[in-house]
């Protein structure tokens, strides 16, 4: 983990950002949870405006402690809802927010749920031996 600032002032939060330019911050964004979901395989769960950082015109997604793995029982509606949380915040800034709606379809294989029962009581898939 590293400090995302200078001199101990940190960088400021997206939802905090005045002056802008918010449709390069939206494709950053897009191009960031794209990576999180179908490289690293998780969904952030609580993604917003308040939760990524810009430094040096960089969007940084924070806060991932609650972050779930995309074969994750809930994995479906958290993506969902974070997406809708990004998607309104830049909606809100005049960004065309289409492609968003993409990222989930494009998204769906990779959190789709089994309805055999091989999920456990967290919420994960049951290996094949059990």
């Amino acid at each position: 983990m590293t400090f995302i600032g200078r001199t101990g002032v940190s960088a400021p939060r997206l939802y905090d950002l005045k002056v802008a330019n918010f449709e390069e911050l939206s494709e950053q964004v897009l191009r960031l949870i794209r990576k999180l979901v179908h490289e690293a395989k998780l969904i952030h769960g609580d993604l917003s405006a308040h939760n990524i950082l810009v430094w040096e015109r960089e969007p940084y997604l924070i806060d991932l402690s609650q972050a779930v793995l995309t074969t994750h029982l809930n994995g479906p509606r958290l993506l969902a809802r974070d997406i809708a949380n990004i998607l309104n915040f830049f909606s809100q800034k005049n960004v065309d927010v289409d492609e968003y709606a993409s990222l989930l379809q494009d998204s769906r294989p990779e959190v789709e749920q089994p309805r055999d029962g091989s999920i456990d009581a967290y919420g994960y898939r049951r290996p094949k031996k059990w």
